[in-house]
């Protein structure tokens, strides 16, 4: 039995010690393998308020990815799923709101604040807040056929 399998019975100052263990660990390599080796900690509930808040990363199918920006997390998203499904970006491209569209190959479909999709032709709105943002990359993963609660964690400092 690790120190984490009872993770859930611990009592709020014990896990947030044990998070911020894992944020503040120095060493990279050995904070990628700490948070890889415990995927059934939702780490994104260490800050329950995502607007105003620092990103650390993300952890996609059991793979650590850092970031700077809430936005990079979309667009890494965005990027690995393009990567995954090359041919399904019309489904990418289902994913809008009532009035606003949130993906397009056009760039002045967007007032402000856009930003390509790495090695795509698809620019993305990144002109929302953390909320949306996450909840964005929810869709997409469901989209997919991810499920986007064993599958995705965000990490937050």
């Amino acid at each position: 039995m690790s120190f984490i399998d009872n993770f859930e019975q611990l009592t709020t100052n014990q896990k947030e010690m044990i998070l911020k263990f894992l944020y503040h660990e120095h060493d990279s390599e050995r904070r990628k393998r700490l948070i890889e080796n415990y995927p059934d900690i939702d780490f994104s509930k260490a800050n329950e308020e995502l607007t105003f808040s620092k990103i650390k990363g993300f952890i996609f199918q059991k793979k650590f990815y850092e970031v700077d920006y809430h936005k990079d997390v979309l667009l890494k998203i965005c990027k690995i799923i393009l990567e995954k499904f090359p041919n399904e970006q019309d489904k990418l491209f289902s994913i809008k709101g009532r009035t606003k569209i949130y993906f397009s190959k056009n760039v002045s479909d967007f007032r402000n604040n856009y930003d390509i999709i790495e090695g795509t032709d698809i620019y993305a709105d990144v002109n929302v807040d953390a909320v949306s943002i996450n909840k964005r990359c929810q869709k997409i993963l469901q989209k997919y056929g991810i499920d986007h609660k064993s599958e995705f964690k965000l990490i937050m400092l």
